[in-house]
C-alpha cells in the first residue's frame, strides 16, 4: 500500500521483532506507540494545539527507539527524509496530512517490533480468562482435563519409541535427542500422575484434599516443563515442530492451573495465541 503527498507506504522490510526478554527496549517502544497513538486520535479530527510539542517529544527519540535511521523513517510514511529531523530542530508544526503520516509510521513500526510481545500478552489474558480459578477449572473441567492428560501421556509415550527406535550416530543429533526424550519423560510421567489423581478425585468429588493433590501435580509438571524451556530457549522454534505434543501440553497444563509464563509465551510466539487459546475454549463448550 502506497500514497502520495504524506501516504504511508508499507513496502519497507519488517523491523527486527522484539523479544519478551528485551524489556527496557519493550518499555520503551510500548510507551512510544501509545503516546503516538493518543496524538493521533486528537489530530485525526481535524485540528491540533499542544499536539505538535507532545509530537516533538517523541520523534525526537522515535529513530533511537524503533532502531531505524530517520531518512528511512520518513520515507515509510511518504515524507521528505529530513521531515523528522526538521520537524524536531525548527520546532515546526506539519500539515495535518504529513502529521497524521508520520504518526501512523510510528505506530505501524512500534507494532511490527512488539508483535511478538502482543501475541505473547494476548495470549496470556486469553487463557487467564479461560483459566481464572485454578482449582475450579480442575474441579469443573476434571474429566476433560483428565482425558486431555490421558492422549498427552500417550503421545509422548509414542514418541520416545519412536526416537529409540531411530539410533544416532552424529553427536548433535544424540544430544538433541537426549534432550527431546527428557521433555517428552516429563511429558509422560506428568500427565500419567495428573490423570490417575483427576480420576481418583472423579469418583470423590467431593473430597478436597483429592483436588488439592491433583492441583500440586499440576503445579509441579509446569515448573518442570518451564524449566526445561528456559534451559532450551534458543532451540524452542525446533522442538515446537519436530514434537508437537509440546504446544498441547503447554495448552493443557495452562487450562489446568499451572504458572505458564515461559511456556505461554514461547507458543503463543511460534503459532499464534489466538489459535491455542480458540483450541481450548472449543474443547471446553463441547462439554
Amino acid at each position: 500500500m502506497s500514497e502520495l503527498n504524506g501516504g504511508l507506504q508499507f513496502g519497507g522490510p519488517h523491523l527486527t521483532r522484539l523479544r519478551n526478554d528485551q524489556t527496557d527496549q519493550i518499555a520503551r517502544v510500548t510507551e512510544l506507540r501509545r503516546e503516538a497513538e493518543s496524538i493521533k486520535a486528537i489530530v485525526s479530527r481535524g485540528y491540533y494545539g499542544n499536539e505538535a510539542k507532545r509530537f516533538w517529544a517523541i520523534a525526537k527519540n522515535a529513530s533511537f527507539v524503533l532502531d531505524i535511521a530517520n531518512p528511512e523513517l520518513a520515507q515509510r510514511a511518504g515524507l521528505g527524509s529530513s521531515f523528522f529531523t526538521t520537524v524536531v530542530r525548527d520546532k515546526r508544526n506539519p500539515k495535518l496530512q504529513n502529521f497524521l503520516a508520520a504518526l501512523g509510521v510510528i505506530v505501524e513500526l512500534s507494532n511490527d517490533r512488539l508483535r511478538d510481545v502482543d501475541a505473547a500478552t494476548d495470549f496470556g489474558k486469553g487463557l487467564r480468562s479461560l483459566i481464572s480459578d485454578p482449582i475450579s477449572s480442575l474441579s469443573r473441567d476434571h474429566v476433560e482435563i483428565s482425558q486431555l492428560a490421558v492422549s498427552l501421556a500417550r503421545m509422548a509415550r509414542d514418541e520416545i519409541v519412536r526416537i529409540a527406535a531411530e539410533p544416532a550416530n552424529h553427536p548433535d543429533t544424540i544430544a538433541r535427542q537426549k534432550k527431546e526424550v527428557e521433555l517428552l519423560e516429563i511429558f509422560a510421567e506428568g500427565f500419567d500422575r495428573i490423570a490417575n489423581l483427576l480420576s481418583q478425585y472423579s469418583k470423590h468429588p467431593h473430597d478436597g484434599q483429592l483436588l488439592a493433590n491433583a492441583e500440586n501435580a499440576v503445579v509441579i509438571v509446569g515448573k518442570q516443563l518451564n524449566g526445561w524451556l528456559q534451559s532450551n530457549a534458543s532451540e524452542i522454534a525446533d522442538w515446537a515442530i519436530r514434537l508437537p505434543v509440546l504446544v498441547g501440553g503447554v495448552a493443557a497444563l495452562g487450562w489446568a492451573g499451572a504458572n505458564m509464563v515461559v511456556g505461554t509465551t514461547a507458543v503463543a510466539a511460534l503459532v499464534g495465541g489466538k489459535k491455542v487459546v480458540e483450541a481450548i475454549g472449543a474443547v471446553r463448550k463441547a462439554r
